[in-house]
């Protein structure tokens, strides 16, 4: 298990699904901590901050005049560099992070695809600014990941057949999210979200 407070942003953007009602599908850009990779002082990343993309679809409910629930299932993107470098390592188990005997120093990204549940409780257009209606919003998501490590070099393998083995790895986590920050919305079915929250990971 890994927690973690979480900061992000978010550009998004949204369209209606022609005749359903209150359905959307959306489009949107990410850019937060990667809360969700696993913690070991053999692992180093690249950046604490990594970029994400994801689509999916969406309802929106009205609960009254102020506050609505927007319910989304959604697929997302992200990739980081890491490097692994160690005097005591031989096969590296990323999902219990840990370690076996042997020397090695190795370079790689991880990429994950997720896909994701949201709940998001929104106070609709709180106040405005003069180039936005601002919402505050709580939300929470619940995600399965799997994680692809891919490395690009080795060295001090002991033979061919160790650094093919752990030249791919394939690891899959359940997380959760918990946030709450701020919609500006703006023109077009576009917004700007910034949130900032906890998150928490196990391992399948």
């Amino acid at each position: 298990m890994k927690k973690a407070f979480i900061l992000a942003a978010c550009i998004l953007s949204t369209s209606a699904l022609a005749q359903v009602n209150n359905s959307y599908k959306f489009i949107s850009l990410g850019f937060g901590n990667n809360s969700y990779l696993p913690d070991s002082k053999q692992i180093n990343y690249s950046s604490a901050w990594t970029p994400s993309i994801a689509a999916g679809i969406g309802y929106h409910s009205n609960i009254n005049e102020n506050y609505s629930l927007d319910s989304e299932l959604s697929i997302d993107y992200s990739r980081v560099n890491f490097s692994n470098q160690t005097n005591n390592i031989s096969n590296f188990d990323f999902s219990h992070e840990q370690n076996n005997t042997a020397s090695f120093n190795e370079q790689g990204q991880v990429a994950g695809i997720g896909l994701w549940a949201t709940a998001r409780l929104k106070r609709n257009n709180l106040f405005s600014t003069s180039f936005a209606e601002v919402s505050p919003f709580v939300e929470m998501s619940v995600g399965n990941i799997n994680l692809n490590y891919k490395t690009d070099n080795f060295n001090n393998f002991n033979n061919f057949e160790q650094a093919t083995h752990n030249a791919n790895h394939h690891d899959r986590v359940t997380a959760y999210k918990i946030s709450a920050g701020l919609t500006f919305e703006l023109e077009h079915g576009n917004s700007f979200s910034l949130s900032l929250g906890v998150g928490d990971t196990t391992n399948l």
